[in-house]
């Protein structure tokens, strides 16, 4: 399984925000690592009813705003 998928797992799961730095130690990879899962978890939610919002260090599932 693919990083950000279990980005995406994570953060559905979770239910609410989560910082970047407990994300590096749940999932043990680099900060990098997760950075650039952001974006392709970004990308790959474009055009759904989900989106990644991001709040300072902290990353979220929400809906998508237009909707």
């Amino acid at each position: 399984m693919n990083l950000e998928s279990k980005l995406e797992a994570i953060l559905f799961w979770k239910g609410e925000p989560m910082s970047r730095k407990k994300i590096v130690e749940v999932l043990k990879v680099g900060e990098s690592e997760i950075n650039e899962a952001v974006e392709k978890l970004k990308e790959n939610l474009k055009e759904r009813g989900i989106v990644l919002q991001e709040n300072g260090q902290e990353l979220a599932l929400g809906t998508a705003p237009e909707l």
